[in-house]
């Protein structure tokens, strides 16, 4: 078939479609990375575990640079009940060990200090493996479009890749990066890469080269992060897919002996290398360093069960946000109980399908034309994402914690269905018409919805952007406030100090009991009891600047009391208009002080900062979960007055 005349202009203007986007997403993954310029320097030990490594490789050694505790080397010292200078290591024999893959380490850190003779700040580093990793999967995009859907108007390839570069949950986690993103970031680079190489490894035939430099990028993920050596097993897709072509005609045993060594050796040759790195650090090829890992808090007898399925598939998936009426609008999800022998609360844990719809498109993704067709590398590069998905995002699914930093593991190619599932769709309404505008309207408010939700949760994330940028931060959330503002003079909203009647429990002695609660999980500000004996209690405070208690004062437990509660939570965050009529001081006396009076008495009076609110009225009687890792609630008798 002759090409038209205007095909490479069409082609070029169709790569500046691409490109124009790309640039888009990566600058925004490099901008939102640069937040992280602070915390490097305030943490330098923590954020630089992969400089640490690729020192120590350069010098000839495998333990990463940095002296033990002199703690812990006690005789008999239990490490789990001392808090370490450096966390998420592993100790043995005296010296620290990345337990973390060691794939970044060689591939980028040590190869940059080498050429350049300076370390390469991690958050960069993070910020440049999911650059590439996006490109690997927008590089499989356009080649699919190329070959079987040349009619996708270039509006919608731009539209495409910004999707993409926002649904694969790149922009919320690159605020913060430390040791842990970057080997996640490792991962999605190297497993992206190996999708772009299986599908041009079936073009014409089975090509050698391509599936040698699949089974090598797999080979670099597992380096990064073991739990994709379970995504390995898309390396036998191709082979798979070269038996069902070839059944009426076998090339032959010489032809099937290279294919199976270009599958079996790269990734081989990866395995037994780094079996020998964990010998040489553990004196065993099958220890990662996990059993003597040194943690804030103990392993989980059973890390792995199915038992922890149900709750994990809620947290990653279905868990809507906490929508709070102020900005940044989302907090993170609020979770139901525990599941036994769980580590412990999931870190800032958003539902992705919940949270960011458009990747509900991924279900039509099936009605893809040419996916079912016999030979279609579309078909054969879906199965192998979609077996990339269970076998990772599965060993996660079933794991005793939850974290968002594993949702670009758990979720796997999701948003690379989702584009396929908006091409099905477009597939459908190419005539045009008022059902094409309806589909499109309605595809493009779930992407909008999404977007707003990516750019509010990473904004959201730690609070690292209001840290950062105070002034900016001040700007925008004045700015957007606004409507809760007008709402709630319109609703006559009041916002002031929460007056109660209490009759505290008998028989609790030692114990403590939430009494009002501001906030949101793991950034609540909770007003609590402390039953100090039979006569006397205290009044307390767990918050932003740790807990703080109040002189012990007699009580009368079998009566009721008139308790009032006053802090700075229970009026809208400090940048709301709220404050607009106020002098700064006043804003300030109100927004920073903690005042508990009981029957005319004041017995706690504090000045302290806040978490801010996450809702109109407070919780009363209920703490959260992230206090103890379990629900605690008031057992007295409580009423609003």
């Amino acid at each position: 078939m002759t090409p038209s005349p205007d095909q490479p202009a069409r082609g070029r203007r169709d790569l500046f479609a691409w490109g124009a986007a790309a640039l888009l997403c990566i600058g925004l993954y490099f901008l939102v990375a640069s937040e992280n310029r602070e915390l490097y320097r305030a943490r330098p030990v923590t954020y630089n575990h992969y400089d640490l490594l690729a020192g120590a490789f350069l010098s000839g050694r495998l333990d990463i640079t940095l002296p033990p505790d002199p703690e812990k080397d006690v005789p008999g010292h239990d490490p789990m009940k001392y808090t370490p200078r450096v966390h998420d290591v592993s100790l043995y024999h005296g010296k620290y060990y990345l337990y973390f893959g060691a794939g970044p380490a060689v591939v980028l850190f040590a190869p940059w200090k080498l050429l350049t003779g300076t370390d390469l700040p991690q958050y960069w580093a993070g910020a440049l493996f999911a650059s590439l990793g996006y490109l690997f999967t927008l590089a499989l995009l356009r080649s699919i479009r190329r070959d079987y859907l040349p009619w996708i108007p270039r509006g919608l390839l731009f539209v495409s890749a910004l999707v993409l570069g926002i649904a694969n949950w790149w922009p919320m986690l690159l605020s913060r990066v430390g040791v842990w993103e970057i080997c996640v970031s490792s991962a999605y680079c190297f497993s992206c890469l190996a999708l772009l190489c299986l599908y041009n490894a079936m073009r014409d035939g089975l090509r050698c080269g391509w599936l040698a430099a699949a089974s090598l990028s797999m080979g670099l993920a597992v380096t990064s992060r073991p739990n994709y050596l379970f995504g390995a097993a898309i390396l036998m897709v191709p082979l798979v897919y070269a038996w069902r072509m070839e059944r009426s005609g076998s090339p032959g045993m010489g032809v099937w002996a290279r294919r199976l060594c270009a599958t079996v050796i790269p990734i081989g040759c990866v395995g037994i290398l780094l079996g020998l790195y964990d010998y040489e650090r553990f004196g065993n090829p099958l220890e990662l360093g996990t059993s003597y890992m040194i943690l804030y808090r103990a392993s989980p007898a059973n890390p792995f069960s199915l038992r922890y399925a149900p709750y994990n598939f809620f947290t990653y998936f279905l868990a809507p946000a906490h929508v709070s009426p102020w900005f940044p609008f989302f907090n993170p999800s609020p979770l139901p109980e525990l599941p036994r022998n769980y580590t412990t609360d999931p870190e800032d844990m958003y539902g992705v399908v919940a949270n960011m719809p458009i990747l509900l498109a991924a279900a039509f993704s099936p009605f893809l034309p040419g996916i079912w067709s016999k030979g279609s590398r579309i078909g054969a590069v879906a199965a192998a994402a979609v077996l990339l998905l269970l076998t990772v995002g599965g060993s996660l699914i079933i794991y005793a914690g939850a974290n968002n930093r594993y949702i670009p593991d758990m979720i796997g190619a999701l948003p690379l269905f989702a584009i396929l599932g908006l091409w099905a769709v477009e597939a459908r309404v190419r005539g045009g018409g008022m059902r094409r505008r309806a589909v499109r309207t309605a595809w493009g408010a779930l992407a909008a919805a999404s977007a707003v939700f990516a750019f509010c949760a990473g904004i959201q994330r730690d609070e690292i952007f209001r840290r950062v940028h105070p002034r900016a931060y001040r700007a925008l959330a004045h700015a957007l406030d606004y409507p809760a503002e007008w709402w709630d003079r319109i609703s006559g909203v009041a916002y002031g100090p929460v007056a109660l009647d209490v009759r505290f429990p008998a028989g609790k002695t030692g114990q403590n009991e939430p009494l009002v609660v501001t906030g949101w999980g793991p950034l609540s500000n909770v007003v609590f009891t402390h039953y100090t004996d039979a006569h006397h209690l205290q009044f307390g405070i767990a918050g932003m600047n740790g807990i703080s208690l109040s002189r012990p004062f007699e009580i009368d437990y079998a009566g009721t009391h008139a308790v009032t509660v006053s802090m700075g939570s229970l009026y809208p965050p400090p940048e709301s208009p709220f404050f607009d009529t106020l002098t700064q001081a006043d804003a300030g006396a109100l927004s920073g002080t903690l005042l508990v009076v009981v029957d005319g008495t004041t017995r706690l009076r504090l000045g302290t900062s806040f978490f801010d609110a996450a809702a109109r009225k407070p919780e009363l009687g209920r703490g959260p979960l992230s206090i103890l890792d379990k629900r605690w609630f008031f057992t007295g008798n409580l009423a609003q007055r």
